[in-house]
């Protein structure tokens, strides 16, 4: 499902619910971030309440602004759009693998 950023509140349920079982989960006014767990491919990705995407995994990084967001729960991919960038974040397989082992 393709969603805005705003209302603020419901993106960042569907954030947390999203990301919660594969890393640190922080959710502010201003940002909604998450962190791999230490010993786990180190990644990252966030959004901010003003659209401002920054996104980081080994080898590539990313930032920029976006306006709507699809959570492909299927795939464990973020699919990012604007009129500037089209971006999609991949949870890293290595990440999927433990998080199944953790539970």
């Amino acid at each position: 499902m393709k969603m805005k950023i705003n209302p603020w509140h419901d993106f960042c349920l569907c954030f947390q619910e999203f990301f919660s079982e594969y890393g640190t989960v922080n959710i502010t006014a201003k940002h909604a971030v998450f962190a791999s767990y230490p010993g786990d491919v180190e990644t990252h990705f966030q959004i901010n309440s003003d659209g401002f995407l920054s996104a980081s995994m080994p080898l590539h990084g990313i930032n920029g602004r976006i306006d709507s967001v699809v959570f492909d729960t299927k795939q464990n991919i973020v699919r990012t759009s604007s009129n500037e960038i089209n971006y999609e974040y991949h949870i890293p397989k290595e990440i999927l693998l433990r998080s199944c082992d953790r539970f």
